[in-house]
């Protein structure tokens, strides 16, 4: 009688971690924010335009060290 509550306790904690698994799966393959986000989003104020608006100067990668007292 125990061991078939056990069995049956195991069952329902299996299906609750693989159905857990699943759905963390498919909530990190979609992105959390549109691709297209700053031209869409309207801003509501002086400091997100500023911050939101794309600059003049075409950056592809910076690369630089960080000094001993910067490292974390």
């Amino acid at each position: 009688m125990i061991l078939r509550f056990l069995k049956i306790i195991l069952i329902v904690a299996v299906i609750l971690v693989i159905t857990i698994s699943i759905i963390l799966l498919l909530l990190s393959m979609q992105p959390f924010v549109p691709n297209n986000y700053t031209q869409i989003v309207k801003t509501g104020g002086e400091l997100e335009a500023k911050y939101l608006a794309m600059g003049a100067s075409q950056v592809e990668h910076k690369i630089g060290r960080a000094s001993c007292r910067e490292r974390v």
